[in-house]
């Protein structure tokens, strides 16, 4: 079994860049999402544990790429569409949620999926970030934009 969570299930973590083990070190999430991501690892755990199903847990950091929206509101607004939507409206100055120093590993929707292909074919029970590891600011990634 291959779940896929997300880098969500760290939102109260204090260690960064974030590993592995920061899951049973870190506080359960908040958000619904995140908490619902965290179950799923938890239940794909006791899948192995009560019914012998092998699995492996892949979590994805700020995945970005084509098709991808920017949504209406706050908490569904993925930040690099919405920085775009906002530059190709003219918006100016840009309006940047937050002070715009927070960083995040933004790793390509392709890189996820060989990420999880790849943990899927040579991994068993056992859980993994996919991410790029590079920290961009918010603000250097509207800069790009």
């Amino acid at each position: 079994m291959v779940c896929v969570s997300s880098s969500m299930v760290f939102e109260r973590a204090q260690v960064f860049p974030i590993p592995e083990r920061a899951i049973v070190e870190s506080p359960p999430p908040l958000t619904g999402y995140g908490f619902s991501k965290f179950f799923s690892e938890y239940l794909a755990r006791t899948y192995w544990e009560e019914f012998g199903v092998p699995y492996v847990i892949g979590r994805p950091f700020n995945a970005y790429g084509p098709g991808e929206e920017a949504g209406d509101y706050l908490g569904y607004s993925h930040v690099i569409p919405d920085l775009a939507r906002k530059v190709l409206s003219g918006q100016y100055p840009l309006e940047i949620l937050g002070p715009g120093n927070q960083t995040r590993s933004y790793t390509y929707v392709d890189d996820v999926a060989d990420g999880l292909i790849f943990i899927a074919e040579h991994a068993e029970n056992d859980d993994f970030n996919i991410g790029t590891g590079v920290e961009t600011t918010v603000l250097d990634l509207a800069k790009m934009i």
